[in-house]
């Protein structure tokens, strides 16, 4: 979607403000309910990658803090 926006404002727009408005607003018209769905798509892809290798880090940093943990000896 930014992608396809920011093509459609750079092929029409002169880079004035008063433009820019114009052309953001014709430009965010040319998203679609497709265009959407993909995006969300690979937002959801993206955020379940990341909580897996969030998680995958908590654990080693469990791991980590048990193995550094001393027993008193005295």
């Amino acid at each position: 979607m930014q992608g396809g926006v920011k093509n459609y404002c750079a092929k029409k727009c002169d880079y004035t403000m008063e433009k820019l408005r114009i052309h953001l607003e014709d430009g965010f018209k040319q998203v679609t309910h497709f265009t959407l769905k993909e995006i969300f798509k690979k937002v959801i892809r993206y955020d379940d990658r990341y909580f897996q290798y969030d998680e995958i880090e908590d654990e080693n940093v469990e791991l980590l803090e048990q193995e550094n943990q001393f027993e008193d000896y005295d």
